[in-house]
């Protein structure tokens, strides 16, 4: 328990602090005998948002779980009845391992003001059963007739207060399944909203329904609705921007989409991704495009494949807004060569050689892209570039440029280029990291292409060396070695 509450300094725990601070909150929404178990999740988005794809089910603090969902007056009595029975204890406590199993316990309570895991009874009942062999109601002198009376009444208070609020909420498992119900007809709209007003789903639910119809009206309100009862959810700005442009009403539409893509946290799977690109042509994308980082080359990167042109659009208005970006060169090259332009690729790729100088990444991309339309001219450029750069003493990836340049002495057929680069391959230090699959297959085929090519090379005739003599006669100082 004392390790998990020092994690606490950590990102992690300064998140969940912050979280922590919104669910107080939630006071404020409990009435005296609480909103009832499971309740608290509709209203956590309200006093708490949660970046997209992240759902909060639970209250991060036991104590104000208590007080949440069992109400003001009963989580008063629990909650001061567990501090006055743990001050009891440690007062009267008989030896050594009495006050180390308290100690414990004390941990345990300490850790959930930040956590909720005595909800679970893998935790709650190896708790209960370690506070029975030190409890302290054995030591004090009471009464039996009162005590029994004492017991008997505040069992009885207990679990009627507990059914009653148990009742005036509902599990988690049965929220979720709301919408459904309300879509099979099984439970009224009408009933369901009433007794979950801050149930983002069933506004959402309702918004569809509304445009379906087309009272863009109500959808829209019933949109706006879902969108301020979690606003780093996606899909309530998505169907908002819809309406928006149903409505004749472009800059908030865009707002909206903008506002969607912003909350992206993972990459979004293909499905949305074809929506996505359906929905907005890639001018229309690009006006929307997120400005941080995260999102943009999170739906940058899952468009490459499938819709290049899009990314051109968004990388493109991208340059305009920040300096240029070597992630966003990178995707530019790979969605100009997926639609065949090789001079856009090719003048992409030198610019990310220009940014980045020593990166191996930067001269295979380039590779790939004069590869697109084959030009002996921009090989010899190529090969120039990398001769030069591995001239220089120190210089990261040796290896891997220098199987590069082979490569490309392969495409030209230059055969003391392939015979050089090859030797200076075998003389390079061994690589440091261990290298992938890829990597090693890839050295394999070019070593084995390059002995081929210099096996194939016919064997000068002693009339050859006569004619264009030897190295003894072209230098006049001996042979070389």
């Amino acid at each position: 328990a004392w390790s998990e509450l020092a994690t606490l300094t950590s990102p992690e725990g300064a998140e969940k602090l912050v979280t922590l601070r919104g669910h107080i909150d939630l006071l404020r929404f409990s009435h005296a005998i609480g909103l009832g178990r499971g309740a608290a999740s509709d209203l956590l988005p309200v006093v708490s948002p949660t970046l997209s794809g992240r759902t909060m089910t639970h209250i991060e603090s036991m104590p104000l779980v208590i007080l949440v969902e069992y109400g003001v007056l009963i989580g008063t009595v629990v909650l001061g009845g567990v501090l006055a029975w743990l001050i009891t204890a440690l007062w009267r406590r008989r030896d050594g391992a009495s006050a180390l199993v308290l100690a414990t316990l004390a941990a345990l309570c300490c850790q959930n003001f930040v956590d909720f895991n005595l909800e679970f009874n893998g935790v709650s009942a190896p708790a209960v059963a370690l506070a029975s062999t030190v409890s302290p109601v054995s030591t004090l002198r009471i009464k039996r007739s009162t005590a029994r009376r004492a017991v008997g009444s505040g069992a009885f208070a207990t679990i009627f207060l507990f059914a009653l609020s148990a009742w005036a909420g509902g599990s988690w498992a049965a929220q979720r399944s709301l919408v459904s119900k309300v879509r099979d007809g099984t439970l009224e709209f009408e009933q369901a909203i009433r007794r979950h007003p801050f149930d983002a789903r069933l506004h959402l639910y309702r918004a569809r329904s509304a445009a379906r119809e087309g009272d863009l009206a109500a959808a829209k309100r019933a949109a706006d609705t879902a969108r301020r009862l979690e606003p780093a959810a996606i899909e309530p700005h998505l169907l908002l921007g819809q309406i928006e442009q149903r409505l004749g009403n472009p800059r908030a539409a865009r707002r909206a989409y903008q506002a969607a893509l912003s909350q992206l946290i993972r990459p979004p799977d293909q499905e949305f991704v074809t929506y996505l690109a359906e929905l907005l042509d890639p001018e229309e994308l690009a006006a929307v495009t997120p400005r941080r980082d995260e999102p943009f080359f999170l739906l940058a990167r899952a468009l490459t494949e499938r819709h290049p042109r899009h990314v051109l659009s968004m990388t493109r208005a991208r340059a305009f807004q920040t300096v240029p970006d070597p992630e966003a060169l990178v995707l530019r090259i790979r969605a100009a060569t997926l639609l065949g332009d090789p001079l856009l690729a090719t003048s992409e790729a030198l610019h990310l050689v220009r940014v980045r100088p020593t990166d191996f990444r930067s001269y295979q991309l380039y590779a790939r892209s004069i590869r697109v339309e084959p030009s002996e001219a921009h090989e010899r450029e190529l090969q120039k570039i990398l001769t030069k750069l591995l001239k220089r003493p120190a210089v990261a990836e040796r290896r891997r440029l220098t199987l590069l340049l082979l490569e490309s002495a392969l495409q030209t057929r230059d055969l003391e280029l392939i015979r050089s680069s090859a030797q200076s391959f075998k003389d390079a230090p061994p690589p440091i990291s261990p290298r992938s699959r890829a990597d090693i297959r890839w050295q394999t085929q070019l070593l084995i292409r390059a002995a081929r090519a210099l096996d194939a090379t016919p064997t000068p005739t002693p009339t050859e060396r006569d004619t264009y003599g030897s190295a003894e006669t072209m230098d006049g100082e001996g042979a070389v070695p």
